[in-house]
């Protein structure tokens, strides 16, 4: 059976305290995933954490998640 996944647009916002936050943008904004000290620690996270990541800009990239296979069966 094929494999199902769908794209995700991933942004790293500055928080206010100096941190780098990792969002996800959903249908009712940002979601926080992940909280680092630096943007190539943010950057690294993504890469470590996502499948297929495409970097758009320095703070905006793509992924894949929820590979599943037809039928709803996860791998």
């Amino acid at each position: 059976m094929a494999e199902v996944s769908r794209h995700i647009e991933l942004v790293i916002l500055n928080g206010s305290d100096g941190s780098e936050v990792v969002c996800e943008r959903g249908s009712n904004g940002l979601i926080e995933v992940a909280g680092t000290y630096s943007l190539e620690t943010a950057r690294a996270w993504v890469e470590a954490h996502f499948e297929g990541v495409a970097w758009c800009m320095p703070r905006l990239a793509t992924a894949l998640i929820g590979r599943l296979r037809e039928g709803g069966e996860s791998n």
